[in-house]
């Protein structure tokens, strides 16, 4: 007994000594003269909490040498050692856009950047406890990942015992993975707790593994989260208690139905806290401006267009009180929202009743041109696909050694400026200062394919009424066409959540296939 209480009390005094290290790096960078203590503080309690469980399983791999807990280290540095040796060649990592500035920004004084979700910032300022320097989320980041590679690799060699499960590293060293696994923004991070979940139910599915209290606990909590992070993901809160059942068996009735639904809805409610505490602080009668990019993308596009509509003159001076349409006119994009910040803005002041009639104005008008909005929303698809170009490159950034990351000295390239630009040009498959993709870059390199393995485990699944495969995949399809609709711009890191699934799924599949025919040649 007092020897089974060791094994916790060790790693518990490691994880105290190292928190309190953590306070003394901190100042290297946090603001710490100018910082929110209490969001400050909320983070270092979920950083212990994360501290007892990095320590525990390496005190158990180590000291104790459990062989399963071996095992996981091994993908685990397989996974790790080029990736460090990659982001080493290309600090500080992929840093394009302004959200990730914005974040950064933020969270060295532990401010949350709310409009992006309070998660996205705290998974910074862990980061930044972690590794005290400008690269630290990207760096806990890149681990995240890693975690996610050994648990697949691990749980399905487990499974098949065969050398064949280490295609499924392919996925995350594909060069598209590796540009995104540098670039800490929130389709990022979600995508990849999104791929685990995913892969999670799989992998308990083929163990036949049963449902224990931290299971579901642990299902619950990575459900909350993944459908915080990105609203769009809501739908998971009902599907995955409806995959419990599928996957582990549970018998279906009204009892069993209201406990895990609760425990799903509560664990939402929970994590969504701080978001919504934000959002009713600073709620107004005035309705949120927050979704308007949603609207500006494709119809900043349609107005260059002839529009139909009985009732259209109107329709457009109502929208014209929301948004400016003549500025939108002059910054028309199907594949960004120039106009939201060009000359000002199109964003205009408005009421609740302006507001309500813009909506229900846009309404009418999608309603009489519904065939040019589809028609927007596809070439906006269409260049967020990997096929064209999503404009997505990091390389112009780094075109000297003087030119730091937001003045910090960390951000220096440690091979010089040409080693860095030199990986970035291998990772986007892009060799020149264009934009023009190598060949090879987008055959691979987009999300086509990796929903081509999806669409076609769906249909294979209706073929052999494989519940459980057609609601997962019918899972991946649904989130694209939401996706489609709803998308402001044309990135391709909306849809990495597809992407990453659908290459682990059609890996796997191959996998299994092969596997199973060679056991039946065997027999």
């Amino acid at each position: 007994m007092m020897k089974k209480k060791k094994d916790y009390i060790i790693p518990l005094i490691v994880a105290g000594l190292h928190l309190i290290i953590t306070f003394f790096t901190d100042k290297f960078i946090f603001n710490l003269s100018n910082i929110n203590n209490f969001n400050y503080y909320g983070c270092k309690f979920l950083l212990f909490i994360i501290l007892i469980f990095i320590w525990t399983f390496l005190y158990k791999a180590i000291i104790k040498k459990d062989k399963e807990k071996r095992k996981y280290l091994k993908y685990f540095a397989i996974y790790m050692a080029p990736l460090l040796i990659l982001l080493l060649l290309c600090w500080p990592g992929t840093w394009f856009g302004s959200d990730v500035y914005n974040f950064y920004n933020l969270s060295v004084n532990a401010e949350f950047l709310y409009y992006l979700h309070y998660l996205s910032s705290v998974f910074y300022i862990i980061g930044f406890m972690l590794f005290p320097c400008v690269s630290g989320a990207i760096i806990l980041l890149v681990i995240l990942f890693g975690i996610v590679v050994s648990f697949i690799i691990k749980n399905f060699y487990d499974i098949y015992k065969s050398k064949w499960v280490y295609l499924l590293y392919i996925p995350f060293f594909l060069p598209h993975t590796l540009f995104y696994t540098f670039f800490a923004n929130r389709p990022i991070m979600f995508g990849i707790c999104y791929s685990l979940l995913i892969v999670l139910l799989i992998i308990d599915k083929l163990k036949e593994n049963k449902l224990t209290k931290f299971k579901l606990l642990f299902l619950a909590i990575l459900t909350a989260i993944v459908s915080n992070w990105r609203s769009e993901a809501i739908y998971l809160v009902l599907s995955v208690p409806l995959f419990i059942f599928l996957v582990y068996n549970e018998e279906v009735n009204l009892k069993n139905s209201i406990k895990i639904l609760s425990i799903f809805i509560l664990a939402f409610f929970i994590v969504s806290l701080p978001q919504k505490y934000e959002e009713l602080r600073t709620k107004t009668d005035v309705p949120s401006d927050r979704n308007l990019p949603m609207i500006i993308n494709p119809l900043s596009y349609m107005l260059t267009f002839e529009l139909k509509g009985d009732n259209l003159d109107k329709d457009l001076e109502n929208i014209d009180k929301v948004l400016d349409i003549e500025l939108m006119k002059k910054y028309p994009s199907y594949m960004e929202t120039p106009s939201a910040w060009m000359e000002g803005g199109c964003i205009k002041k408005y009421t609740k009743e302006e507001y309500d009639e813009f909506m229900n104005s846009y309404i009418d008008i999608l309603k009489n041109n519904y065939l040019l909005f589809f028609k927007t929303k596809l070439l906006t698809f269409a260049n967020a696909s990997g096929i064209y170009v999503d404009n997505f490159t990091s390389k112009n950034l780094y075109s000297s050694d003087d030119e730091f990351i937001l003045d910090r000295i960390d951000t220096k390239p440690l091979f010089g400026y040409k080693v860095r630009k030199l990986a970035y040009s291998f990772l986007e498959g892009n060799f020149t200062d264009g934009y023009n993709n190598h060949i090879v870059y987008r055959i691979i390199g987009n999300f086509l394919l990796p929903m081509l393995f999806i669409a076609i485990i769906f249909l294979y699944s209706i073929w052999k009424k494989n519940l459980f495969y057609f609601l997962l995949t019918g899972m991946l399809i649904g989130h694209s066409v939401i996706l489609f609709f709803t998308a402001p711009a044309s990135y391709f890191m909306y849809y990495f959540n597809v992407y990453i699934s659908g290459w682990i799924l059609g890996i796997y599949f191959v996998i299994n296939k092969i596997i199973l025919k060679k056991n039946k040649l065997n027999n």
